[in-house]
């Protein structure tokens, strides 16, 4: 019943063992050793925005390692997988090990090995959507949250930045297509468009 614990710093060995009881020394005897591989894996980038493209890479010291990334849907097969995660959070991600030299496998689990930061909704209204060229000195408010910086393109060739809620006069008539980008503490951007409308003056006509 007695057993014996070994540290294999190789795939596979040879071990030779003497067993001593009771004044009684037995033969030597050589036996096969083989362990499970031993391998890590990382991401790069390990953090950014939604939606985040980001490449896992499996790597170890042994030889001949076949390694399968394994999720909720499907298995890819190889040391580097590339992967799309279009929600926000945590990943925590597994991948499995086998050693074609000595048949062993292992699965290794980390949690939290991606950190995916949410968009920013943006969000903005204007005073007057649709306005008259003698009024179209226009208020622009953001309704964004949690941002820090902004860009505003008004569509006729002029832009805002780092100002939350500007005016801004047209000169023409016209249908302006009005961008507000926004970006937020973890450098996640995104953006909204909407049409503001500026008409003629309206020409007064009678009839005698």
């Amino acid at each position: 019943n007695d057993s014996v614990v070994f540290k294999l710093t190789e795939p596979f060995t040879g071990v030779l063992l003497q067993v001593e009881e009771f004044g009684c020394v037995s033969s030597w005897v050589e036996s096969k050793a083989k362990r499970k591989p031993i391998f890590d894996f990382g991401f790069q980038p390990a953090e950014g925005c939604q939606p985040m493209l980001t490449i896992g890479n499996a790597t170890s010291a042994d030889k001949s390692i076949l390694y399968h990334w394994l999720t909720d849907t499907t298995v890819f097969a190889g040391a580097e997988a590339q992967f799309l995660l279009n929600g926000y959070g945590n990943f925590g991600f597994t991948v499995a090990a086998r050693s074609e030299i000595t048949g062993c496998a292992d699965t290794l689990f980390k949690p939290a090995q991606v950190v995916v930061h949410p968009k920013p909704t943006a969000a903005f209204e204007v005073d007057f959507p649709v306005a008259i060229l003698e009024q179209a000195n226009l208020s622009f408010t953001n309704q964004t949250v949690d941002v820090n910086k902004f860009t505003w393109d008004f569509g006729d060739g002029f832009t805002a930045t780092d100002i939350e809620d500007p005016y801004h006069i047209y000169s023409a008539p016209g249908t302006y297509q009005v961008t507000l980008t926004v970006v937020d503490i973890n450098d996640c951007e995104n953006s909204i468009t909407k049409t503001v409308t500026v008409t003629p003056k309206p020409t007064a006509f009678f009839e005698v």
